[in-house]
């Protein structure tokens, strides 16, 4: 019981997805295709679309086609001309069979290789790759069968001519899968046979596998279910759909279909499985599908497959790639069409010579649909857009055909039954009977108005049935119709052409015009907002009672009572300002624009926007082109047709499919590589200007497509294109780079994405190596200049040693001089000085005599010392000083002597600066007893972070700049700036004078 519902539930489901209407379209010479009869198709392991035709190969990414041709550019170039068989095998090459003989093209490398030299019949070569032995296999219709190594090319010849007459029989194979690795089915075309095909230990062995009735002539054959074969076929002079059970070496069952009478071999044969139908496509029914029961379930005319006038015939060529069919044509290219079911669908006008341009849609209980048109006319669609006929129905009121012209509005009058109003009608249409009855005489009557007016702006709306409102220029009429007449009543008017009308109840009436909204209770008129010129379009109501008022600026939101609660514009969503109109499906506010379709999610006010992209029939709109039908269905008109909007249909989940980077440009030449495989450039620093395109590989569905990009290392953030498929990268540092693109069909969904890895290299004098030397060849020079430096600075030291050795020597030698020669004689002077004494007595002039031999001989042995020493503290040189002032004051009773110290850093001094110093300061203190007349002297010394010495009297003091200056001054000044020290005089008359020494980096007056 459950398998029965769920096999109900199935069939049921199933149904509805072929009541799917199917939207075919095509691929001409005009798209790129070399030629419009395309033979032959065949899909790669990277998604790509490959077509043949008489005048080439084609490779298709969903975009553009790359042509490949025997008078091809090198990289495209071929040895056929004429392509009559396809293979791809899991390498990426390409299996050529072609009026010269069979080739191989490998496009990640842009090499082919030509295997058969041989003229072939058209239509007689297959191909079918066996995956397990990696090997190709050619069949050939009176030539055999020859399998090809797809790395080595290595031959072997499974039937050679002659060998079998098997040969003469593999005509048009059919070559189906058993399901079992070492297993195939052959079936012949316009033959009663099956031919197995066994693969053992890498030999193939080919048998006949039982012999159909004679009278069973096969067509094209497909795999369906367990191991099950479905043919169509001729037999009993009827076509007939029959599945065969290999196994049991049996028909299961066979039924007689209408298939039309061409010729019964040119039919192909599908399975689909997502539908669980099969397509069979003729040359006179065009594409039919059956379900599994051999039952018809829905036709599409050639007419409406080709979409053409020009008469033309789907070739043997079918293919089911991501639920979408293609087929092959003649003259039309390349035909495909979605089997996934769509939110839109578009119908197409049949007639080319009249404008497509829709004014009015509506629907009958059938679910036909019909379109009628600006200039004049309707036609009438079935439910899956297939054209019946035109709308040309008899009337009742004197026979009359309905002309219809320039359609103003449409509104349902009842069960099958519309109010039309044109130009040159008014009244109603009765779909199903054709019946009509045409009022407009009596509405001119009443309105006193010129029938030939081309006023467009007509509008109705019922408030009840059989009662409307209808406008004619400026007025507005309540229209009853009782017993087949027509009674009208002026309800009122405005300053200028109704372009809306809305009855919100029997004493309410919404009015649009250019002026704008007008709100009319019982005669009284109000403008809304205010008075303004706006044009407006359509006035709509939802279940809550909001008012939906759709004009040229944007979309109207009021209350009930009539405020203003929202005025929508591109500012909020919408693609468009210029509104034509609405309708209302559930919790969705749907809005024809003039770019595109909006849908508004009434409970967020958000919108979601749509274009010719998603399958629109344009993406401009027209006034008073909308409908909504009984059974949900929302249809909007515009200037190529009508959209079909059917809000049942789910979205599928995330739908899986390669990206590819398919042509590069650096500095505008095309790189010669296949972007299909690349994964890295490697480009030079001034290779520094990329272009890259790229593609989702989604053939059926590129047009939907949505891309991102990031080039990391110099886009921080994902760039949202939309639906632009190239990026250009100017000046580009060197650096490695990653361009990474996404492409999505469903919002939210980025898992199909891949990359290229981009390497600029730096030029030469900034790569690592370069500076590495650099910088090893600096460092060696500098080790070759400091090393030099170093010798230099060596010999200096040596040289300055030696100088000093050689000082020291001499200093020791003047010392040893100085003491024993000077000091010997200023010793005997003095001894001689103290003999005359104690013979004479005591003498004054001996005794200074004395007193001098002594100072001199002190004043030696001071510089015999400092000769004797490199260094002496400052500590040693102040208690020095202090000692020869002691001595020296002693014959100078009157003056007395003061010594301060503060010595917190008892630096060294050298000794050539000591004695400048030394000299300074003796020579100071001579002049301060000699002149100032000074009762007291202070000697003061500092060394803290700096070394400073004064020496200071009480004496009657001077003028310094009245001083004439003498050796005394020059000489102490002289041995000051030898000692690196500042030497400062200080005087005042009558205040004394001082001498300070102090280091030259200090500020004066320290």
């Amino acid at each position: 019981m459950k398998r029965g519902i769920l096999i109900a539930v199935f069939f049921v489901f199933t149904q509805a997805l072929l009541a799917q209407p199917l939207q075919f379209r095509h691929l001409t010479v005009n798209d790129g295709l070399t030629q419009n009869s395309a033979s032959v198709m065949t899909f790669d392991k990277h998604g790509y679309l490959w077509v043949g035709t008489a005048d080439g190969l084609n490779r298709y990414d969903g975009y553009s086609f790359t042509q490949y041709r025997k008078s091809g550019a090198r990289g495209n170039r071929l040895f056929n001309t004429g392509i009559n068989g396809l293979a791809a095998d899991n390498r990426g090459q390409i299996w050529i069979a072609g009026s010269e003989g069979i080739e191989v093209l490998d496009p990640a490398a842009n090499t082919h290789r030509t295997l058969l030299s041989l003229p072939l019949q058209a239509n007689m070569i297959r191909f079918w790759y066996d995956s397990i032995q990696a090997r190709m296999l050619v069949f050939l219709h009176n030539y055999g069968v020859i399998a090809y190594d797809i790395k080595t090319f290595a031959r072997q010849d499974i039937i050679k001519p002659g060998m079998s007459d098997l040969s003469s029989k593999l005509s048009g194979l059919s070559i189906i899968a058993s399901g079992k690795p070492d297993l195939l089915y052959l079936i012949p075309r316009g033959r009663n046979l099956i031919v197995t095909l066994h693969t053992r230990d890498g030999r193939y062995v080919l048998n006949t596998l039982s012999d159909t009735p004679s009278d069973f002539i096969s067509s094209t054959a497909t795999p369906y279910g367990k191991g099950h074969i479905v043919f169509t076929a001729y037999r009993h002079q009827q076509f007939i759909l029959a599945e065969y059970d290999p196994e049991q070496l049996r028909f299961i069952r066979t039924a007689a279909v209408d298939q039309g009478a061409g010729d019964p071999f040119l039919k192909s044969t599908l399975f689909i499985p997502s539908l669980q139908q099969f397509a069979v496509s003729d040359y006179d029914r065009g594409l039919t599908f059956y379900d599994t029961s051999f039952r018809e379930t829905a036709n599409y005319p050639i007419s409406t497959v080709l979409s053409g006038t020009v008469r033309g015939m789907i070739t043997l060529s079918m293919l089911l790639k991501d639920d979408c069919l293609w087929l092959g044509t003649d003259p039309n290219g390349i035909t495909y069409c979605d089997l996934s079911p769509q939110l839109f669908h578009h119908f197409r006008n049949n007639n080319n010579s009249q404008l497509p341009i829709v004014k009015g849609i509506f629907t009958d209980s059938r679910e036909n649909v019909y379109s009628c048109y600006l200039a004049s006319g309707a036609e009438v669609f079935d439910r899956n857009g297939n054209y019946l006929r035109d709308l040309e129905p008899i009337g009742g009121n004197g026979n009359e055909m309905l002309q219809l012209h320039a359609f103003n509005s449409l509104q349902p009058g009842g069960k099958d039954s519309v109010l039309i109003y044109s130009t040159n009608f008014f009244g109603f249409y009765e779909p199903l009977t054709q019946h009509h009855s045409n009022f407009m005489d009596q509405l001119m009557r009443a309105a006193h108005a010129d029938n030939n007016s081309n006023n467009t702006f007509h509008q109705a709306c019922m408030i009840s049935p059989g009662r409307f409102l209808n406008s004619f220029n400026r007025y507005i009429w309540l229209a009853e119709f009782r017993s087949g007449k027509l009674k009208l009543v002026l309800k009122d008017s405005l300053e200028k052409e109704v372009s809306a009308l809305f009855a919100a109840d029997d004493d309410h009436i919404l009015a649009g015009s250019e002026a704008g909204l007008f709100s009319i209770v019982n005669g009284m008129k109000k403008f809304f907002p205010e008075p303004g010129a706006i044009l407006i379009k359509q006035i709509n109501r939802d279940a809550k009672g909001d008012y939906w008022i759709s004009t040229v600026n944007g979309l109207w939101q009021l209350d009930p009572q009539m405020e203003l609660k929202h005025h929508y514009t591109t500012d909020n969503g919408l693609p468009n300002n210029y509104i034509y109109g609405s309708i209302i499906s559930g919790d969705h506010l749907w809005i024809s624009t003039n770019y595109g379709l909006s849908r508004m999610d009434l409970s967020g006010h958000t919108f979601t926007n749509y274009t010719i992209a998603d399958g629109l029939q344009s993406n401009e709109f027209n006034s008073g082109a909308f409908w909504k039908a009984v059974n949900g269905k929302l249809y909007f008109g515009g200037v190529n047709g009508i959209t079909e909007i059917d809000e049942s249909i789910q979205r599928p989940g995330a739908i899986r499919f390669p990206v590819s980077v398919n042509r590069i440009l650096v500095n505008e030449k095309e790189l010669s590589l296949d972007p299909a495989v690349t994964v890295r450039l490697e480009l030079d620093h001034t290779q520094n200007n990329i272009v890259l395109q790229f593609a989702g590989i989604f053939p059926s569905r590129s047009r939907l497509i949505r891309y991102r990009y990031k080039l990391e290392g110099a886009d921080k953030e994902w760039v949202y294109p939309v639906t632009e498929r190239s990026v250009r990268y100017a000046g580009l540092t060197p650096g490695h780079y990653v361009f990474r693109v996404a492409a999505s069909l469903q919002p939210g969904d980025w898992s199909n994405e891949t990359s290229i890895d981009i390497n600029i290299k730096p030029p030469f004098w900034a790569t690592v190596w370069f500076r590495t030397g650099v910088i090893i060849i600096a460092l060696v020079l500098l080790w070759f200049l400091i090393r030099r430096m170093n010798e230099v600075r060596y010999r200096k030291q040596l040289e300055k040693i030696r100088v000093q050795q050689q000082v020291e020597d001499e200093r020791r030698r003047i010392s040893r001089d100085l003491h024993d020669n000077i000091g010997a004689y200023t010793s005997a002077l003095m001894a001689n000085v103290e003999k005359m004494k104690a013979k004479s007595g005591q003498d004054d002039d001996l005794s200074k005599m004395q007193n001098n031999a002594e100072q001199i001989l002190s004043s030696l042995r001071e510089t015999i010392w400092v000769l004797n020493n490199k260094e002496i503290s400052v500590a040693d040189f102040s208690d020095g000083f202090k000692n020869h002032c002691s001595k020296l004051l002693r014959n100078f009773e009157h003056i007395s002597f003061e010594a301060e110290e503060n010595i917190k850093e008892n630096r060294t001094l050298s000794a050539s600066r000591a004695i400048h110093l030394n000299r300074i300061l003796q020579e100071a203190l001579q002049n301060m007893i000699r002149h100032s007349g000074a009762t007291s002297i202070r000697f003061s010394i500092s060394s803290t972070d700096a070394l400073r010495i004064s020496l200071t009297d009480n004496g009657k003091g001077f003028d310094p700049t009245l001083v004439k200056r003498g050796n005394g001054l020059d000489n102490m000044a002289w041995r000051a700036q030898e000692a690196g020290m500042h030497l400062q005089l200080e005087s005042e008359p009558g205040k004394g004078s001082r001498i300070i020494l102090e280091d030259e980096m200090l500020p004066k007056g320290y």
